[in-house]
């Protein structure tokens, strides 16, 4: 039989080709990751812009639950007026209880008028100044606004703490204000 006529195995010929395949899988696998990169940036910047987009409404309803729940409060002690004994004891629970929703709602506020101000400075920025005036303006703002979305991410945690001290403390005391 003559060897140039010969046909290979399937054997013989993945041996040959086996280092040509594996450069062809890592130069696919590199090229892959390098068209990945740029849509895992837009990714990210998609999340962050909703992210930012869902701020307003997030401080809203913190606003709305803080203030909606101190209503319910000062509604419940409406009740309590006419009945003929009062404990002054629950019904001083039951305004602290309104006075941590009244805290919450005004921590809200704080946390949009602080997010608000953020935007606006970086809103800012756009300007046909020298660069050197520039780069340290915008150093400036950005550290500003990177403080004012501190301040606000605070006040939004800390209204929220308010809030569920405040139902802590109105879910233990109603129970025993009605009763009576």
């Amino acid at each position: 039989m003559d060897k140039s006529n010969k046909q290979s195995t399937f054997e013989e010929h993945s041996d040959q080709g086996q280092p040509v395949k594996d450069g062809k899988w890592h130069h696919g696998l590199n090229r892959e990751d390098t068209q990945r990169a740029p849509r895992k940036v837009q990714v990210r910047t998609f999340v962050r812009e909703a992210a930012l987009d869902s701020v307003p409404i997030g401080l809203r309803a913190l606003i709305l639950i803080n203030c909606g729940a101190g209503l319910a409060v000062l509604s419940s002690l409406e009740g309590v007026e006419i009945r003929a004994t009062i404990d002054l004891s629950l019904i001083g629970a039951l305004s602290s209880a309104a006075m941590y929703f009244a805290l919450g709602a005004a921590l809200a506020f704080l946390a949009m008028f602080a997010g608000t101000a953020a935007e606006m400075a970086v809103s800012r920025l756009t300007t046909c100044e020298p660069q050197r005036i520039q780069e340290t303006r915008r150093l400036r703002t950005a550290n500003a606004a990177r403080i004012c979305h501190v301040c606000s991410f605070i006040s939004a945690l800390a209204s929220l703490a308010l809030f569920a001290s405040g139902m802590a403390e109105a879910s233990s005391t109603l129970p025993m204000l009605l009763q009576r």
